[in-house]
């Protein structure tokens, strides 16, 4: 093969591995939100690319300078200053290793799909790289691609045993393509140059089949019961994919509540506001503050004015949810008795950390509570556009957030879903009485609540085609119930968002301090709207089928006061109810079990970093004798025969030879002639370790390395090929025969 023949060999297997090790990522997105992903794909590819000097160098300084390179990839994402902290000055301390430990604190507390924080970005780039540098070693360096497959494989199917989902099934799509890309370009060259139009031919109707029989079959394949919090009532999920969550229902108690107000409330975790291809996104921006300094005041409603606002204090103890946000009723003002370290996120009124759990905590919150009218509601004009909402606003920054809650495209509003929100709401008058109807159209015999029909239909998600799907079955829980309505109020020019949280609990009959205790359990994890109403604020709907009115009046004249949900007019908030849901024959509240959690992710985390330590210690004895093998060639290009003499037999016993310690360097030499060496080479090398030895003058110093090289080359394919073992642990570091050497006496 030419020079220029083997450069573009050599080029084609670094980027099938590096589409490998990508592709291999593909599921840790459905996890981790990929914010990382480019950095360590871009660390991946300069640690792949940097292993082409293979060809210039010693295998050993390739992998030194492949290090460097991620090393220096690494820096661009790492979260503190460059000096002083990663390159450590005199005194300063290394930070690295804290930088790591609040990376596991985040997978530690976090929920799926995690937003990952610097320190945590940074981890994944480290731990990226240094797969992707295995990788090349195995299917690049040692044309082993068999075997890379094997790691490249557990970091795929990784996630799915952490957190199932069918998604992973699809994703693994592109990997089987790349994976046959791999095995086609980085084989054997003899099988290459012999059968490259069947290899490629074979791969083309291998990745075809693939993609068919996964695009066919990977929706309505069961997905494998998570290894990791199936059934644990402790683990939430804040993501709009509770589908797996509510199959596996639990009624174990997770909290206790009490409070002053006449029934117990809502408790939010988190909302979800940007809708896009992808579904509804977990909100993670905007105003964040220590929660020490409190949520911040709710002004009164510019329709109501203050004499709608009223003080509530709840009380919420015994929390057993192993999550990162705290539960709090809607427009909570502040938060007491909490520990330290909890951020107040004023956007929506959560509460929420990258560090702590809930798990323990003791504590109590203030509210407002905003007690608008029907006809006050109904005075709320439409906000006609996001600049209408902003031209109404003090603080700018909350009314972009606001603004945020009407954005969809064009497939929404002028699709299904906006043709049937206008039929409808047609003749309504006020952006409250469209809302309405749209909850009592939901909660109407058209539809029923079902755990089983999206998953049976093939739409077990909350985004647009779910959506459109669930519009035609009219089957499904409270994401499809929650999705649909909050796509077609925005599709009228509504903003909402969905939140995520606890329906109210049950009354336990005990009492507190002269307040009745509530019981929340595990199975009240619930999904609803909220829409946002000019001059009063967000306002809570839930348009679930058989779960209790939430307070919006939907029966009530427009004239009589209701209980209607405390709202604020730059605030996200959950409302009161004015009772518990009601027990029916579907489930009337959704579970939690085996959904993408924090300890999900942090299973799926470990393992990848376990895999990885699992392949470096694999890799130790290889490193050894590549080490061994470069020492020893610069000293046989020196000239030095007794070092060339060593490589060639550990050469010898690495390819599977027995040498015995009897055995002369001539009778050694014609046993390797005869099995196929190379005679010219391997004559070459005996001369010169008999002449060291046993001839009176001394060796003439010539270069014996090109010889040393000729006669590896020249073993056998057979058994320079042999098993992957022999490649990963030579033989020639624990055999060494003692052969004749030089300067010993003849």
């Amino acid at each position: 093969m030419s020079r220029q023949r083997r450069r573009r060999a050599s080029a084609a297997a670094a980027g099938a591995a590096l589409l490998a090790v990508i592709t291999a990522l593909l599921p840790m997105t459905t996890l981790l939100v990929p914010t990382w992903f480019v950095p360590a794909a871009l660390a991946a590819g300069a640690v792949i690319a940097v292993g082409l000097l293979r060809r210039w160098a010693p295998v050993w300084a390739v992998m030194l300078l492949q290090v460097l390179a991620g090393i220096v990839v690494s820096a661009m994402v790492f979260p503190l200053p460059l000096l002083g902290a990663f390159v450590p000055l005199p005194g300063a301390v290394w930070a690295p290793p804290a930088v790591f430990s609040a990376a596991v604190d985040q997978l530690i507390v976090a929920s799926a799909p995690v937003v990952a924080g610097a320190s945590l970005s940074f981890a994944l780039v480290v731990a990226v790289w240094v797969f992707a540098l295995v990788v090349d070693v195995i299917a690049v360096t040692a044309r082993l691609p068999l075997l890379a497959l094997l790691p490249l494989s557990a970091v795929l199917v990784t996630p799915q045993f952490a957190v199932p989902s069918g998604d992973h099934l699809l994703l693994s799509v592109p990997f089987a393509a790349a994976a046959l890309l791999l095995l086609a370009v980085t084989g054997q060259p003899r099988v290459r140059r012999r059968g490259r139009a069947l290899v490629w031919g074979a791969t083309a109707v291998v990745a075809v089949a693939a993609i068919a029989v996964s695009v066919a079959v990977a929706p309505r394949l069961p997905v494998f019961p998570s290894a990791d919090g199936v059934n644990d009532p402790s683990i939430a999920s804040v993501s709009l994919s509770l589908g797996d969550d509510l199959r596996n229902t639990s009624s174990a108690e997770v909290m206790r509540v009490r409070t002053t107000e006449q029934s117990a409330p809502y408790l939010r975790l988190a909302t979800h506001t940007g809708f896009d291809d992808d579904g509804w996104h977990l909100d993670h921006d905007g105003l964040v503050r220590p929660l020490s300094h409190g949520l911040g005041v709710v002004e009164a409603p510019s329709i109501t004015g203050e004499d709608a606002v009223s003080t509530s204090r709840t009380w919420i103890s015994d929390i057993s949810l192993d999550i990162g946000y705290l539960p709090v009723p809607h427009n909570a003002v502040e938060v007491a008795g909490a520990e330290p370290g909890w951020r107040a996120v004023l956007d929506n009124r959560t509460v929420s950390s990258q560090q702590l759990t809930a798990e323990g905590e003791t504590y109590s919150v203030e509210a407002s509570v905003v007690s608008p009218t029907a006809a006050q509601l109904n005075s709320s004009p439409w906000p006609g556009s996001a600049d209408a909402i902003l031209g109404g606003q003090s603080g700018e920054e909350r009314a972009q957030a606001v603004a945020a809650a009407l954005e969809i495209g064009d497939d929404v509003a002028e699709g299904t879903i906006g043709e049937t929100a206008r039929e409808v709401t047609e003749g309504d008058g006020t952006p409250y009485q469209a809302a309405l109807s749209l909850q009592r159209w939901l909660r109407s015999s058209e539809f029923s609540y079902s755990l089983q029909t999206p998953v049976n239909e093939g739409f077990d998600g909350s985004d647009l085609a779910a959506v459109e799907a669930f519009l035609e079955v009219r089957e499904g829980y409270c994401q499809h119930f929650a999705s649909t309505f909050a796509l077609m109020a925005r599709s009228l020019g509504i903003p909402t968002r969905i939140v995520v949280g606890y329906l109210p609990g049950e009354d336990t009959g005990d009492t507190a301090g002269e307040r009745e205790v509530y019981s929340v359990a595990a199975d009240r994890l619930h999904a609803w709207p909220e829409a946002y109403l000019l001059g009063i604020g967000w306002v809570q709907f839930d348009p679930t089928p058989n779960i209790a009115s939430a307070q919006t009046g939907i029966d009530e004249p427009e004239d009589e006061a209701t209980d209607e949900p405390e709202q604020d007019e730059e605030q996200a908030s959950s409302p009161e109810p004015t009772q518990t849901p009601t027990e029916t024959e579907e489930p009337d509240a959704e579970a939690t079990g085996s959904e993408e959690t924090g300890s999900g992710v942090t299973g799926t985390i470990a393992g990848l970093w376990a895999v990885l330590a699992l392949l470096v210690l694999l890799f130790v004895p290889r490193l050894v004798r590549g080490i061994r093998r470069s020492r020893r060639i610069r000293a046989a290009k020196a000239g030095d025969a007794a070092e060339a003499w060593r490589e060639t037999v550990a050469t010898a016993i690495d390819a599977g030879w027995d040498v015995a310690a009897s055995e002369s360097p001539r009778a050694f030499g014609d046993r390797m002639i005869d099995a196929g060496t190379d005679p010219e080479a391997t004559g070459v090398l005996v001369a010169a370790i008999e002449q060291a030895s046993f001839a009176r003058s001394a060796a003439s110093g010539a270069d014996l390395a090109g010889a040393v090289r000729a006669f590896a080359r020249s073993i056998p394919a057979e058994r320079r090929s042999g098993r992957a073992g022999r490649w990963l642990m030579p033989r020639s570091l624990w055999a060494r025969p003692r052969l004749v050497e030089a300067g010993r006496d003849g």
